[in-house]
C-alpha cells in the first residue's frame, strides 16, 4: 500500500530523491578560503612575536647603556669612546662622542648601542646634555 495519495507524483522529477552533501568543488573552495585566512592569522602573531622581541632588546639596550653612560660621566670622559657591554652582553656593542655645546656651557653625550650585522641589525641612539 502506498502512503502516497498520488503515487504518479512519487517518481516525479520535482519529487526524486536527491542526494545531500558537498560538492568536490565546494570542499576545495572552503579549503582555500581557510588556508588565506589561516595564512593572514599566523603572519599577523608572527610580526607580533618579532615586536616584542625587538622591544625586550631596546628595553635592555637603555637599562645597560644608561649605566654605561654614567661610568662615562663619572669617569669624565672625553672624545670618541667605544667597548662592548662583555660579559653580560659581548655581542652588544657602544660607541660614544663627547663634545662641548657651541652656545651653552657644558657638553652634550652621544651614546649608540648596535648589535648585529646587516639586515639584522639593532641599533638604539641615547643622548644626555651634561651641564658644569
Amino acid at each position: 500500500m502506498s502512503t502516497c495519495a498520488y503515487p504518479e507524483k512519487r517518481n516525479s522529477p520535482l519529487h526524486r530523491r536527491t542526494e545531500t552533501g558537498f560538492t568536490l568543488l565546494e570542499v576545495l573552495v572552503a579549503l582555500s578560503l581557510l588556508a588565506i585566512v589561516a595564512l593572514a592569522v599566523i603572519r599577523a602573531c608572527g610580526e607580533g612575536l618579532v615586536q616584542v622581541g625587538d622591544s625586550g632588546w631596546t628595553d635592555t639596550a637603555v637599562r645597560v647603556g644608561r649605566a654605561r653612560m654614567y661610568e662615562i660621566v663619572l669617569s669624565g670622559g672625553n672624545g670618541n669612546l667605544q667597548g662592548t657591554f662583555a660579559p653580560q652582553y659581548p655581542e652588544m656593542r657602544w660607541r660614544a662622542h663627547v663634545h662641548d655645546l657651541r652656545d651653552l656651557p657644558g657638553r652634550r653625550l652621544e651614546f649608540i648601542i648596535t648589535e648585529g650585522e646587516e639586515k639584522a641589525r639593532h641599533e638604539i641612539s641615547l643622548e644626555q646634555i651634561l651641564y658644569p
